[in-house]
């Protein structure tokens, strides 16, 4: 399976909506960061041959725009799992 990652919100939202599918799983996940006083926000659309995906470390208040940009579109929050494993 190919993945591939997009650095900018607007452009993976853009990619996300071309897929509408009713098989197609959008989700995105706010996880624990690294760096202090940030969360890392992950995106991902699951397309039968490919992955697409948005990932980012955020503060508060960007984390609350960004979860609203992506319920708009069509993502539910949930855990991403990979393998049957937590990430």
């Amino acid at each position: 399976m190919k993945e591939f990652y997009y650095d900018n919100i607007e452009d993976y939202l853009e990619m996300a909506d071309k897929h509408g599918n009713p098989k197609t799983i959008k989700m995105f996940e706010m996880v624990s960061s690294m760096t202090a006083g940030k969360k890392l926000i992950r995106a991902v659309t699951y397309l039968r041959t490919n992955l697409i995906g948005f990932q980012k470390d955020v503060i508060r208040d960007e984390l609350d725009d960004i979860a609203a940009q992506l319920t708009t579109h069509d993502h539910k929050l949930g855990v991403i799992l990979e393998g049957g494993k937590l990430l």
